[in-house]
């Protein structure tokens, strides 16, 4: 049996935690169908337990939301271990990099390391793009088993994000061609115009976990920059590929010890 009054509770986190930028209680009511008194109540109720907060007139998610949610994360270890080459790509480079995962036909940005500069490449984390848009993109498909890809892209609709962002699925599989001969990726103004971006997969287990991202400003992204940075954006993918594998090694024979004593 439902409990109405849970129910309501979820709609409205839900589409608080769907929006990155966060959602007005007006939108919130548009959302959810529900009245403005109802909305003001149980936001009430949700900040007074930290599940959400209002930060500019907009409610995003709380401590205690945030908190629950970092716990469930299936990318912690992975961000945890990536966060130093990361730092280190983007203090040699100059340039934003980013951690970058698959979920379905969209790519996520889970981890970033802001560029210093006052003109720079900033996307959050949380933020989402389809595949088919971005160096990124291209890497997290590149080396995916052919029939899977061909299962992923049954059907998919190509929109526009940038002047170059590619349009076709022939265009599409002609560039993860190149990126799984090459082993990397680059862009320039497909996903977002007046950024490049290069990427490296980070595989593990024989697939890709994971892609780092270097986002660049077009104006900085000559090609004697990309060049010298693609080097250290491989060398970052293989330091957080080689770091996990040690990892997940040594909690392994941690774990064999333990259960050796007991």
């Amino acid at each position: 049996m439902e409990i109405r009054s849970i129910k309501r509770a979820a709609a409205v986190l839900r589409s608080i935690v769907d929006k990155p930028d966060g959602m007005s209680s007006t939108g919130i009511g548009e959302i959810t169908g529900l009245s403005k008194a109802t909305v003001h109540r149980i936001l009430y109720t949700l900040a007074s337990d930290d599940l959400v907060r209002m930060e500019g007139g907009r409610y995003l998610p709380g401590a205690f939301l945030i908190a629950l949610a970092a716990d469930s994360d299936p990318f912690r270890d992975l961000k945890r271990t990536a966060a130093e080459p990361l730092a280190a790509l983007r203090n040699a480079t100059g340039e934003t990099a980013a951690l970058v995962v698959r979920r379905g036909t969209q790519r996520v940005t889970i981890l970033v390391a802001l560029a210093f500069h006052e003109l720079k490449a900033a996307p959050d984390v949380g933020s989402t793009k389809p595949v088919h848009a971005g160096a990124a993109g291209k890497a997290l498909l590149a080396f995916i088993d052919p029939g899977e890809l061909e299962i992923l892209l049954d059907g998919y609709k190509y929109a526009r994000l940038a002047v170059n962002t590619v349009m076709s699925q022939a265009q599409l599989l002609r560039n993860v061609q190149r990126v799984r001969q090459q082993g990397y990726a680059v862009s320039s103004e497909e996903s977002v115009d007046g950024q490049a971006a290069i990427a490296a997969p980070i595989m593990l287990n024989g697939g890709v976990a994971a892609v780092v991202n270097l986002s660049v400003p077009v104006v900085r992204a000559s090609k004697r920059a990309v060049r010298e940075w693609t080097p250290q954006v491989l060398a970052a993918a293989k330091a957080i590929a080689s770091a996990e594998r040690s990892r997940v090694k040594a909690n392994g024979l941690a774990g064999v010890s333990r259960r050796t004593r007991l």
